[in-house]
């Protein structure tokens, strides 16, 4: 009876160590499994991780940010600007001038990858379609040109465009993305479709239409937490905004081993100079979202604010550390 008494006890001990390390090893190589699978999209979607930044307001902060505002308009470097901040691992958000109305200019070109990829999920033989840029008329100058842009009347697959379209913000790639989704898709208007259901109201083809920047916020936040696209299509669109050429901006202000998948926007008129970026920055385990949307004169002078601002709110957030 003695020896039956320890031989269960045994058995017991035996299962419950087994129990413990098969509980480990299954959430070791779901966790690394899952990293390498999606790279971008919430890491609450691949692995549970707790989060290490302290979640308090940032109401002292927003005050320092308002000042520094202040102070960019007192020297003249900027007549407006907009900041949306937020916590990405359920934190604090805030906002300034967040019901401003911008021109966006490039940054509707995220909504035109979002369109297409949307489109793939039940037709993935569309990125592989080869099509060209065909227009005769000088297509929208920009101030921040890609290195190369297309040439005419070369075909290029459609996953090629869209990679110039969100890496290098190349507008004769949104041109040519653009017609072909009107030609593919003659009696409707994709594209003004999904600025609507990502929440990017009043908006028609024209770039010349205004949003604010928390309406625009709300496209990152669904390719983050992958509740427009699948997991697959968000965290490919993220890929492309992460390998972003432009540098000058919210990226300037981050330390260079921290990712972020980011896009900008930049416009020019009679009236003055517009530049935006909106980005997630993936703080180690507590990425945020910000966007910056500035009106001035100079666009190295609001180049120079995205990065003063990126750097202020990166500080602040590494300040929160819980060590």
């Amino acid at each position: 009876m003695f020896r039956i008494k320890i031989s269960f006890l045994a058995v017991i001990t035996f299962l419950i160590v087994f129990g413990i390390l098969s509980w480990y090893t299954f959430k070791y190589f779901r966790s690394d499994n899952c990293i390498k699978e999606y790279s971008w999209i919430n890491i609450q979607l691949r692995c549970v991780e707790k989060p290490i930044i302290k979640k308090t307001e940032y109401k002292n902060f927003k005050q320092t940010l308002l000042e520094k505002i202040e102070s960019y308009k007192a020297e003249q470097k900027v007549t407006s600007v907009a900041v949306y901040f937020r916590d990405l691992s359920n934190g604090p958000i805030f906002g300034i001038n967040e019901l401003e109305e911008f021109i966006p200019a490039s940054l509707l070109k995220v909504p035109l990858m979002m369109t297409y990829f949307r489109i793939a999920e039940e037709k993935p033989s569309l990125l592989d379609d080869n099509i060209s840029y065909n227009r005769d008329d000088a297509e929208l100058a920009q101030t921040v040109a890609p290195s190369e842009t297309l040439e005419k009347r070369k075909e290029y697959s459609v996953m090629y465009l869209i990679g110039k379209l969100i890496i290098d913000s190349d507008n004769r790639a949104f041109i040519a993305l653009k017609d072909n989704l009107d030609a593919v898709y003659p009696q409707k208007d994709l594209l003004l479709e999904t600025y609507h259901e990502v929440g990017v109201i009043n908006l028609g083809g024209n770039l010349e239409n205004t949003l604010n920047i928390k309406s625009y916020a709300s496209v990152f936040r669904l390719l983050y937490n992958a509740s427009y696209l699948s997991k697959k299509y968000s965290d490919l669109a993220l890929d492309y905004l992460a390998h972003s050429s432009y540098k000058e901006g919210l990226r300037a202000g981050v330390p260079a081993n921290i990712p972020m998948a980011h896009k900008f926007g930049e416009r020019f008129s009679e009236q003055g100079k517009q530049l935006h970026e909106c980005g997630i920055i993936y703080f180690p385990g507590n990425p945020y979202l910000l966007c910056v949307m500035t009106k001035g004169q100079d666009f190295a002078q609001l180049a120079g604010i995205l990065q003063d601002i990126s750097k202020a709110v990166y500080e602040e957030v590494n300040s929160r550390l819980i060590k």
